[in-house]
């Protein structure tokens, strides 16, 4: 099953990823916390578990890793991040190397666009 996390914050530098507990519900995900154990499910499947480290739940095991989303998906958050701007502007900011981590800009149909 892939899950998909909607208006979350990146940041760069950080080398273990942070999980919400208030985003994971508002995408349908439990949080249990059992002792110094922690479960996500969503309906019955079981999304990850994780263990309490110090002060911090600590997910582990493959369904635990992020991955990035591919480029089209980066230009269409370029996109609105800069507040709908054309693809051909876009392309004149890629060419200046102002949209870190684009390699290339293809835009679908934008709904808000139109």
């Amino acid at each position: 099953m892939i899950l998909k996390l909607r208006n979350i914050k990146h940041v760069l530098k950080l080398k273990k990823n942070l999980k919400s507990v208030g985003q994971l519900a508002e995408g349908g995900m439990k949080t249990t916390f059992d002792g110094d154990v922690c479960k996500i499910t969503k309906c019955a499947m079981v999304m990850t578990h994780g263990k309490k480290e110090g002060t911090l739940y600590m997910t582990s095991g493959s369904r635990a890793s992020i991955s990035v989303a591919s480029s089209e998906l980066d230009a269409a958050v370029w996109h609105q991040r800069l507040g709908h701007m054309s693809e051909r502007g876009m392309k004149v900011m890629l060419s200046k190397y102002k949209l870190s981590g684009l390699k290339s800009i293809n835009l679908d149909s934008c709904d808000d666009c139109v």
